[in-house]
């Protein structure tokens, strides 16, 4: 669970917090990172804005389920509600940034573990950060093939907290003010948002209204010039990244939510939850 995960961490859970904050004035590094984020976002809102009368592919979207598309379709979200939802991702990025050690044979200060791949990508956005100029395609790619990586990333043999994004979430579970971890019905709002988020990032790899060539990326049109390839990459791609039991951050994050939406209807609403890894 979280507590022996971070337990053997030499920095306190205040600490460790800090790592998951917000970007602050004294990290300008990461600013050319955050409006890169913020360009990614927009470009992902207009992909589902574009296919909002696909409501068919948008309830299959919706649905944790492999076999049952869900009542409602996917749909975009109250303003203020996305900008809360952006800043929840977005603090995941820096979480990543700021824990990428120069090598990649050093530790870690945070305990997180990256692949190589993930680490190199780390760099790339770092490298292109450094150099970034106004609404610079360079680094949106760069920074858009990190997120795919990372949220794409093949869990079948890792421990759950092996995952960078799942290592993000345990440390938002942390309290700074109380230096305890948040109750359940708290976290549960963390999980909700970052799900939405990645199911937002994998409509973009399926059905993006643009495309994104240097990713090798199709846009919609271009998917949709070989009868039912949308479909077919529709379901491949959920099937793959989004659904319970399939060997991906979002099927974590499912259980994750799952397990804390439980004990919010059987638990008082300030009670702390032990989240095991097996959750």
């Amino acid at each position: 669970g979280w507590e022996a995960e971070l337990s053997n961490i030499e920095y306190n859970l205040v600490t460790i917090a800090g790592f998951a904050a917000t970007a602050t004035a004294t990290e300008p590094d990461l600013e050319p990172v955050l409006l890169s984020w913020e360009r990614i976002f927009q470009r992902c809102l207009q992909t589902l804005t574009a296919t909002s009368d696909y409501k068919d592919i948008l309830k299959w979207w919706a649905s944790p389920k492999i076999e049952a598309a869900h009542q409602q379709p996917f749909e975009r979200l109250e303003k203020q509600t996305l900008v809360r939802y952006s800043q929840t991702f977005a603090r995941m990025l820096c979480y990543v940034i700021r824990t990428a050690p120069d090598l990649f044979e050093d530790d870690t200060a945070t305990g997180i573990t990256f692949t190589q791949d993930q680490w190199k990508s780390i760099k790339e956005v770092q490298s292109a950060a450094a150099v970034a100029v106004a609404d610079d395609d360079q680094l949106d790619t760069k920074l858009m093939k990190l997120i795919i990586i990372l949220i794409t990333q093949e869990t079948s043999q890792l421990y759950m907290y092996e995952s960078p994004v799942m290592h993000y979430l345990a440390v938002r579970g942390i309290n700074p003010q109380t230096s305890r971890f948040y109750p359940s019905f708290r976290y549960t709002t963390i999980l909700a948002q970052i799900i939405w988020v990645i199911r937002l990032l994998i409509l973009e790899l399926a059905v993006s209204e643009h495309g994104w060539p240097e990713l090798d990326i199709p846009s919609r049109v271009e998917t949709g010039t070989v009868a039912g390839a949308v479909a077919v990459r529709i379901h491949q791609l959920r099937r793959e990244y989004l659904c319970e039991g399939s060997f991906s951050p979002a099927s974590s994050i499912l259980s994750q939510l799952a397990f804390g939406q439980k004990q919010n209807r059987i638990q008082p609403s300030g009670l702390n939850i032990y989240w095991a890894d097996d959750q």
